[in-house]
């Protein structure tokens, strides 16, 4: 009946002894030892666990209950563990691992534990990508032909944002591969957006919760503060010590701007599919985001050292004059840019217009010929003196 005191989930099977065996396992990589985890790669540890997986995911593919929730993140995080800082490793997931992987990305939410656990496996699976995959060339690529970059990309659609800062991550280092871009850029959401109209979106939901000062079409208001939110202008700054990180550092650890600028580094910022007026003046922000965010941080350099009561020598604070004055007049310019942006997709509006009223003139038109030519072929047949 029972496999022992806790075996809880394994009535019949041995399931419940393979979860704490896989967590013994678990908890032995977690000390970092490396003779631990060459003993157990010798011993064959990574090809047994992925082969498990992907039958136990093929077994369970409608349903996976608790305990095979606890397997197969156990087993992914031990995977990830291994094959983290060696190439040789990743080699030995390989395509077996690969398909696991992808099989996991794709599995539908309520098909684990009912919805509750899907996150937890979400978290896992992505992990182990980063691990498993990112770094090795040729599992780069297969996992790339197999299309695990569609999967990717259809969860940062598809889940909230702590996950999506964590995919977000993820794809940007895959994209390191030149093959990846390709994927990237044929890419259509479910509302058959592309991946850049996506990352502009995610870049204004960021701004709107960070609340950065922007006028309703999205142009730049505060021209000496272009990227920083209320939160981010309330806190006091203070004198940091050397190992502190700046709250302009900070912020570049909390959302997704700055793998969002990644990015668009890679794919570049002209001629992209798939933008609309709103998305190109974002990408105006966007592109000069470096810019601006080197000019927060000599603000704070330069208000640190006023606190601290240090003076700086005429040519060091001449060049400070200068950085801060062009930040300033860079953020001029791209206001300037995103009005003229603003202003040509006007001027194309109304020249759609123009062209559609034009379009409903010539069809009146064409009517009323069309009406006074019947009302003279019926004269003509009915009237006996236009006939003659």
């Amino acid at each position: 009946q029972g496999n022992s005191f806790f075996g809880k989930g394994g009535r019949h099977n041995k399931r419940s002894q393979l979860k704490y065996i896989f967590r013994l396992f678990r908890s032995l990589l977690s000390i970092k030892d490396e003779r631990v985890q060459i003993d157990l790669c010798d011993q064959g540890i990574i090809p047994s666990i992925t082969g498990y997986l992907r039958h136990m995911g093929q077994q369970k593919s409608i349903n996976l209950d608790y305990v095979d929730l606890d397997i197969i993140c156990d087993g992914l995080f031990i995977l990830s563990c291994l094959c983290e800082l060696d190439v040789h490793r990743k080699e030995i997931f390989g395509t077996e691992g690969i398909e696991t992987l992808i099989q996991l990305l794709v599995i539908e939410s309520h098909c684990v534990c009912g919805g509750l656990g899907y996150h937890r496996l979400l978290v896992a699976a992505i992990d182990c990508v980063w691990c498993c995959v990112v770094g090795s060339v040729i599992n780069e690529d297969e996992f790339i032909q197999k299309q695990g970059i569609f999967a990717l990309l259809d969860l940062i659609e598809a889940n909230p944002k702590s996950l999506q800062n964590i995919i977000l991550g993820c794809v940007l280092d895959l994209s390191e591969n030149s093959k990846c871009l390709h994927f990237i850029m044929t890419w259509q959401g479910q509302k058959q957006q592309q991946f850049t109209h996506l990352l502009c979106e995610l870049w204004r939901d960021e701004e709107r919760e960070i609340h950065v000062s922007r006028t309703e079409k999205g142009v730049i208001h505060d021209h000496s503060k272009p990227l920083m939110g209320v939160l981010q202008q309330s806190v006091q700054i203070t004198p940091l010590a050397r190992f502190e990180l700046s709250r302009s550092v900070l912020d570049l650890i909390d959302n997704m701007r700055s793998k969002i600028y990644g990015f668009f580094c890679k794919l570049g910022f002209s001629e992209l599919p798939g933008l609309h007026e709103e998305d190109s003046v974002t990408l105006c922000i966007i592109e000069n985001f470096l810019d601006f965010k080197m000019g927060e941080m000599w603000q704070e350099i330069v208000t640190e050292l006023d606190m601290e009561g240090v003076k700086l020598v005429a040519p060091d604070g001449e060049a400070v004059d200068t950085i801060l004055r062009a930040t300033e007049e860079r953020g001029l310019a791209v206001a300037a840019t995103q009005n003229y942006i603003l202003e040509q997709y006007n001027k194309q509006d109304l020249q759609f217009e123009k062209a559609f009223y034009d379009d409903l003139v010539r069809n009146h038109l064409f009517k009323e010929k069309r009406l006074e030519q019947w009302k003279t072929y019926l004269a003509r047949t009915s009237k006996y003196p236009l006939l003659m």
